[in-house]
């Protein structure tokens, strides 16, 4: 018997909340890691030529919530009781309200929304999960809202 509550029964849970600093080094580093030399990324001056008052953040920045909620990419499939060694990434997407910027403080919630049971080729059921989390600037509007699906191998 597990020790966590049915997967079913916790849609709609926020099972994570993050507060972070949106910061110029983070940004450029994250850009570095994707190979995007773009200047808007690393130099603060062309991104106000740009039109922006600093460093827009790349498309995929919000996925550094993780570590500022104190944990790694492990931590959702842990607080979901998850088995870790079965766990695969099955999508992510994101929709932008407002740019989040180089010194804006975003804070999220990620919450279940679906649990789907599915059987593989072989028949072998896994378990599919959409997390979504709501981005929000500080002074309340909408920055990002990030979707990401989750799927739980079939034990062998």
């Amino acid at each position: 018997m597990s020790a966590f509550p049915s997967l079913e029964s916790r849609i709609g849970e926020v099972v994570r909340s993050v507060r972070f600093s949106v910061e110029p080094g983070k940004i450029s580093e994250l850009a570095r890691a994707m190979g995007d030399s773009n200047p808007l990324y690393h130099d603060q001056k062309a991104a106000r030529g740009a039109g922006f008052a600093a460093s827009p953040a790349p498309a995929t920045f919000t996925i550094v919530a993780a570590h500022f909620a104190g944990g790694d990419a492990m931590e959702l499939p842990r607080v979901l009781g998850l088995d870790l060694g079965r766990v695969v990434h099955g999508g992510h997407g994101w929709t932008f309200h407002r740019l989040p910027i180089a010194g804006d403080v975003l804070a999220g919630n990620t919450e279940l929304k679906k649990v789907e049971r599915r059987n593989n080729r072989q028949g072998n059921a896994m378990t599919i999960l959409t997390l979504e989390t709501q981005y929000f600037h500080a002074d309340g509007s909408a920055a990002v809202t990030e979707q990401m699906v989750m799927i739980e191998l079939p034990r062998h």
